[in-house]
């Protein structure tokens, strides 16, 4: 089992393969591109970097069973598990 983290995440965003078969990919490699430029003395940029992650997390989770089976193919393992904070709630999700 792969449980993908933020660091994980960060190599997928620099994955041609990955980029190519999951478009969405590429959006959120901009945003969070632009995000991570910014520079706050309050803490913002952690908590809008986390917020883009969560983001991300959540559009994989939410892909189709075809497209799951894709990505675990392109990771090279057979579960992959999310593990994210929606609202209050901490969610975790594996297919």
């Amino acid at each position: 089992m792969l449980i993908l983290e933020d660091a994980a995440i960060t190599r997928l965003l620099h994955d041609q393969r990955f980029l190519e078969a999951f478009p969405f990919l590429q959006a959120a490699a901009t945003r969070l591109k632009e995000v991570v430029g910014q520079r706050s003395c309050c803490g913002r940029t952690s908590s809008a970097k986390s917020e883009s992650y969560t983001a991300i997390k959540q559009a994989i989770g939410g892909m189709t069973t075809e497209n799951k089976a894709r990505f675990k193919q392109l990771l090279g393992a057979e579960q992959v598990r999310l593990v994210y904070v929606h609202g209050k709630q901490r969610m975790r999700l594996t297919f």
